[in-house]
């Protein structure tokens, strides 16, 4: 993706009303003009500025709900005990009727809201705009929170020096929904559908229920809601420019990009909720990445028109360089079986660090 000039790996922290085009580069055009980070093809996309006249406010808002299309026709307690028995198994749960769907799988919602301020005054333009998101999943407590931040701007200072800049900053905090576990036979999704009707979905102390005979699984509520699992981001990319007209046909113009991400991962679960949390005699992992990238491009051009020909000259220098870091430290055994407090197991990695730099030069006569 190269979003207002900047490389990034993805573009979902974007805000979809900030976007102003979006192309796509694939094969030769996109590996003339990046090389082989292009490969794969490449994702050009342009927000929103602003345009001379009159100051434009804007505001929208949006509200959705989502369901699951359809939920699978499956047995009752009794239909469910009675087809047991008659196969010759022992239901092992009692007499409950718990229709797992139900308790999975509610109504998410989505609610979304933007305000942007655009205009332009003499020799510029800008473009401002703040959002803010938030969606509630069909499989609670999935969540996401984000506000995002977007700038859009030039100015000419005089005739010959232009200064441009854009910006985008985004916010977002998530938790998560795990639906790759063994729990329950392949996560809470799965493991609605599959989970006997039988069991309730707490014992008579509190803890979730699990799976009888099924080597200790819990039900998939207890997936969803017996652990605490939260990931907070920070993402802010950014470019700002300056060109410099010596003449109407020599120009010189020099950027400053930079893609920052930061990442903060949280999971935590006590001894007594879930088997695992038991087991483990509760669990906690922090896990931590930065990952900071930043370009600077500088371009000479000359451009002559001689008659019915025109030549163009244009050399140029860019650096580059990056910086990522990661740790992660998890923390097991901070009970007893009884729940007190105990000198806890230390997992520490070794933070990882790596960084890389490179220069280019340019030259072309067209």
């Amino acid at each position: 993706y190269v979003i207002d000039g900047v490389t990034s790996r993805d573009a979902g922290f974007l805000n979809a009303n900030d976007i102003e085009t979006m192309a796509i580069l694939k094969d030769a055009s996109a590996a003339a003009i990046y090389g082989s980070s292009g490969a794969n093809g490449v994702v050009l996309i342009t927000t929103k500025k602003g345009s001379a006249g009159k100051l434009k406010v804007a505001f929208n808002s949006f509200t959705g709900f989502s369901n699951f299309w359809q939920t699978q026709d499956v047995l009752n307690g009794e239909q469910y005990t009675a087809l047991m028995r008659e196969l010759g198994y022992t239901t092992f749960g009692g007499t409950n009727n718990t229709d797992w769907q139900k308790e999975t799988f509610k109504t998410g919602t989505q609610n979304q809201y933007q305000a942007s301020i655009s205009g332009g005054i003499k020799g510029g333009q800008y473009y401002f705009s703040t959002g803010y998101q938030q969606d509630k999943g069909v499989v609670a407590p999935a969540k996401l929170d984000r506000l995002t931040a977007n700038f859009n701007g030039s100015q000419n200072i005089t005739r010959w020096l232009k200064l441009t800049g854009n910006a985008v900053l985004t916010s977002s905090t998530s938790i998560d929904v795990g639906d790759n576990s063994s729990v329950s036979r392949g996560g809470v999704i799965l493991g609605a559908l599959t989970t006997p009707p039988t069991i309730g979905i707490f014992e008579s102390n509190g803890q979730y229920t699990t799976i009888p005979n099924a080597g200790g699984w819990d039900n998939p509520l207890a997936l969803a809601f017996g652990s605490n699992n939260r990931n907070r981001n920070f993402r802010f990319i950014g470019a700002f420019g300056a060109q410099v007209n010596f003449t109407k046909d020599l120009f010189f113009k020099s950027t400053i990009s930079t893609n920052s991400n930061r990442n903060f991962y949280r999971y935590f679960t006590d001894n007594f909720l879930t088997t695992y949390g038991r087991q483990e005699r509760g669990v906690y992992r922090d896990n931590t990445t930065k990952d900071h990238v930043w370009l600077n491009e500088n371009i000479l051009n000359y451009t002559k028109n001689v008659g019915k020909n025109a030549f163009t000259a244009t050399g140029g220098y860019t650096l580059q360089s990056s910086d990522y870091r990661y740790s992660n430290n998890e923390l097991t055994r901070f009970y007893d079986t009884n729940g007190n407090p105990t000198a806890p197991s230390v997992a520490l990695t070794i933070p990882q660090r790596a960084q890389w730099s490179k220069q280019s030069y340019l030259a072309r006569i067209t």
